[in-house]
């Protein structure tokens, strides 16, 4: 245990200057500060060693330049410290990697270039001589000379490729290739794999240079291990952290949390608390706030809150109020949240390898998880997605694993897979699942035919297509007619399977072409090919959909799609763990604390986001009088609904509790205690 595993109440505050700022940190006063952070009731701030601009905000240390406009003499990386530990509030040391004007104009030779030579701004590489002569020598001087408590760098991931020196001659020592310029190039895997395992050892190398000169500072790098770069994290390492994208932070705090929760490394979601995304001085309401930080702590996150400060050092007392509120209302659920453990039926499968499934990247295609994640959520479905070193060693907590375009799954998960199905567990595979080798060459045949009792033909050849379904269970709440689907599909012949729904082909013209070639094409005649299909093997069963519907789903808002998904669920899952009678904008987590199970429920209603704009809720409207059924062997000794602290009671019959809820807000847990 580490003091960050109870940090629920973290603020960080972008401080990024360049050299031609002016009043910088004029009105800086350590303990002014330190007390607008104690009122707020903050357990750790962040606080600026390096920032965007390359400048430092500290004084002792020979390594690196202080800002310019600076005050002289003015540390505050350090004053922070001591203000702070006295008032036991957490210090964590900011440090940008990779922007600098100092070094940009001093070292030249180290910025990263386009495949034109040309320079990429202020942007340094850090495949150049940055990392050894210049960063590592820096981080170890702020360990040694600050009692920093955390260490938040930025940039330590591979996210784009870079065309100077040292990578090309790296790159060529490596492969005996030249860098590849177009992303279709045979070379590009190559040069991806060979990127994103260069950073994981930078990364690898900073923490074990700092562990070494102080073992109590922990570690983050921003957005690494987190479902866009799936790698396993090291058991060394301090947090993760990601600040997120502000679209809609109810929706990516909930989405992001299913998979980081799984992963056994304390974790934190950064929401930000602008209106518009970082550079934005506006503040959203404290409403806003208390939405995302209810869907972050349910999920088993921490909060740390962005905002940004004033060139001058200030923070206005009205975001701090807003902070205030905020943290009460978090603060008032800790203990709830608090040394819980993910609980559920279903599990998502999200691999390491989906770098190189789809077209190489070095960002993962999120878009069937996302739309995937969407369905549930508004299923009331609580669920975990997990990598496959976890889904081997968890999977038989699951009754229903899914799999969304998982294009290679090795051989001991494949296995593993086969058991699970015939001892009785369910399985949902999507479109080209199971299709590569390790090489990630598609081999013209789908690895789990057999448990999926199907043979792959072919492709479908058109952009969209409809699912015409047959079976009556799986009409429920669709409307009776072909549903339009915008993604590409597979042939499939069933061999033992059962078809659910056909694939029914669009019109097209006497010219071969679409009917409308800005939209989709109407319904013509069926394709002689099953679009969904059940398989009975074993004990269990088995559903190959031959599309990627949930892209579909979310690209499109195609909601059909969603009463598919979910009456699939009610199909292979008789016994759920939870079921939930509600408006889909209730979010449920179920989790486990010592022998009681804990049911989150988050009111996702809000304002939604219009004209480009990101969403914020200025007002909550109520969920009223939903019913919870719960499965649960024997009655328990009590349920309540907290933090109102009512007590609930229910109606037991056939291992099942019904629970009549009366009220929700923003965020209430059931809590049933065994």
């Amino acid at each position: 245990m580490n003091w960050y595993t109870n940090s629920y109440r973290k603020l960080f505050f972008d401080f990024h200057n360049i050299s031609s700022t002016i009043d910088l940190a004029k009105e800086f006063n350590a303990e002014k500060w330190a007390e607008k952070l104690e009122n707020v009731q903050a357990q750790a701030v962040s606080s600026f060693a390096k920032c965007g601009a390359g400048w430092r905000y500290y004084q002792n240390g020979k390594i690196g330049w202080i800002h310019p406009k600076l005050p002289k003499n003015l540390d505050i990386l350090g004053e922070t410290i001591t203000v702070c530990h006295k008032r036991g509030i957490k210090v964590i040391a900011y440090y940008h990697t990779f922007y600098s004007e100092p070094i940009a104009e001093k070292f030249p030779e180290w910025r990263e270039k386009e495949s034109d030579n040309k320079y990429k701004g202020i942007s340094i590489c850090m495949l150049s001589p940055l990392l050894e002569e210049h960063m590592i020598p820096q981080l170890e001087e702020i360990v040694k000379n600050y009692e920093i408590d955390g260490l938040f760098l930025d940039g330590t991931i591979a996210q784009n490729s870079c065309y100077c020196e040292s990578c090309r001659k790296k790159f060529k020592n490596f492969s005996g290739l030249d860098i590849p310029i177009d992303t279709n190039s045979p070379d590009w895997k190559t040069y991806i794999k060979w990127k994103l395992d260069i950073f994981k050892e930078i990364r690898k190398k900073i923490i074990k240079t700092i562990y070494e000169k102080r073992k109590d500072v922990l570690i983050a790098f921003n957005y690494a291990y987190t479902i866009r770069q799936p790698e396993i994290p090291p058991a060394n390492l301090g947090f993760i952290t990601l600040d997120i994208n502000p679209k809609n932070q109810v929706f990516t705090a909930s989405y992001q949390t299913k998979y980081l929760s799984t992963l056994n490394t304390s974790f934190d979601i950064m929401n930000t608390a602008f209106l518009q995304w970082w550079g934005d001085y506006g503040m959203k309401p404290s409403t806003s706030l208390k939405q995302e930080c209810a869907t972050i702590i349910a999920n088993g996150a921490k909060t740390f809150i962005g905002h940004q400060m004033y060139p001058q050092f200030k923070v206005e007392d009205a975001i701090m109020g807003e902070f205030k509120k905020t943290f009460d209302f978090v603060k008032k659920r800790e203990d709830i949240c608090k040394d819980t453990t993910p609980l559920s039926d279903v599990a998502v499968l999200s691999s390491t390898h989906s770098y190189f499934t789809h077209k190489p990247n070095f960002f993962i295609d999120e878009t069937p998880l996302r739309g995937l994640h969407k369905i549930l959520l508004e299923s009331g479905i609580s669920y975990n997605i997990l990598n496959e070193k976890n889904l081997l060693e968890n999977i038989n907590n699951y009754k229903l694993i899914i799999l969304p375009d998982q294009r290679y799954i090795d051989t001991d998960l494949i296995q593993k897979l086969k058991k699970f199905v015939e001892k009785g567990g369910s399985l949902i595979a999507t479109y080209l699942t199971a299709s590569q080798d390790k090489n990630y060459q598609f081999k013209n045949q789908l690895f789990l035919e057999d448990i999926l009792g199907i043979k792959f033909k072919g492709f479908y050849p058109n952009s969209h297509a409809y699912i015409d379904i047959r079976d009556n269970q799986l009409k429920k709440n669709c409307l009776d007619m072909p549903i339009l689907t915008w993604t590409e599909f597979t042939y499939v012949n069933p061999v033992t399977c059962r078809v659910l729904a056909d694939l029914r082909d669009i019109y097209l013209r006497n010219d071969n072409k679409l009917q409308f070639q800005f939209a989709a094409s109407s319904p013509h005649t069926l394709t002689g090919y099953p679009s969904i299909t059940l398989n009975n093997i074993g004990k269990g069963k088995a559903v190959y959909i031959s599309g990627d519907i949930f892209s579909a789903y979310i690209k499109k808002n195609q909601w059909n799609l969603k009463y598919i998904v979910k009456n699939l669920i009610d199909m292979l899952i008789s016994e759920k763990l939870i079921e939930l009678d509600a408006p889909d904008v209730i979010e449920v987590v179920a989790a486990k604390k010592n022998n009681n199970i804990i049911i989150h429920l988050i009111n996702h209603n809000g304002e939604r986001s219009i004209d480009d704009n990101y969403a914020l809720t200025e007002h909550i409207i109520p969920i009223y009088n939903m019913k919870m059924k719960i499965r649960c062997k024997k009655y328990p000794k009590s349920i309540k609904l907290l933090p109102e602290n009512i007590p609930l009671s229910g109606k037991f019959d056939n291992n099942t509790i019904l629970i009549d809820i009366p009220k929700i807000e923003i965020h209430s847990s059931v809590i049933i205690e065994q």
